[in-house]
């Protein structure tokens, strides 16, 4: 479980990101605001977003409408992202976890170190993840990427830790962190 100080805006029905009557608050979430998207709900982006944290419950849908979305803080899918727009993941020392999909056509940029949680279970659709410079990825769950993990140096690093698994689609004849370093030798590896 994670613990926010921010302020936390959850969905009261299906709906627009942009209308606020889509959320308890009766506004439209803030960049710095964490935001549950509730068990049930569908909601689609009509503009680009920036959230602070982002929670999809099981069962519920955050449709991106081909826009992107920032995400500063930590990111946990137990229902569906689904979408064509970019996914970036800034913020340093944040957390990646859930057992939900992320079904994206774009890629999903990672700026800042980040974990995936052990208790992660993810699937990654299509998109690619990509380190954007010298951060380090540490994997203590299981994900699976439809397409490729690639870094933009030679220290963008991904840590498998011990009985992590990294499952990848990857496109044909491109190596699995062409550039970057993974380090996937703790027991259960």
């Amino acid at each position: 479980a994670f613990s926010y100080a921010q302020n936390i805006r959850m969905t009261v029905k299906s709906g627009n990101w942009s209308n606020k009557n889509t959320w308890d608050c009766t506004c439209v979430p803030a960049p710095n605001d964490h935001v549950i998207v509730v068990s049930g709900h569908v909601v689609t982006f009509q503009a680009s977003n920036t959230v602070n944290n982002l929670t999809i419950e099981q069962g519920a849908v955050l449709t991106d409408n081909g826009l992107s979305n920032t995400i500063t803080g930590d990111l946990l899918i137990n229902g569906t992202y689904s979408g064509s727009g970019m996914i970036s993941l800034t913020g340093d020392n944040t957390i990646i976890d859930g057992t939900g999909i992320i079904s994206n056509l774009a890629n999903i940029l990672i700026t800042g170190d980040k974990t995936i949680s052990a208790t992660a279970h993810l699937t990654i659709n299509i998109s690619a993840m990509l380190i954007q410079g010298a951060y380090m990825i540490t994997n203590q769950g299981t994900i699976s990427v439809g397409g490729n993990v690639n870094g933009a140096e030679a220290a963008s690093t991904w840590i498998n830790e011990s009985n992590a698994i990294l499952n990848i689609g990857g496109s044909s004849g491109v190596p699995l962190l062409a550039t970057g370093t993974l380090h996937a030798s703790a027991p259960g590896n």
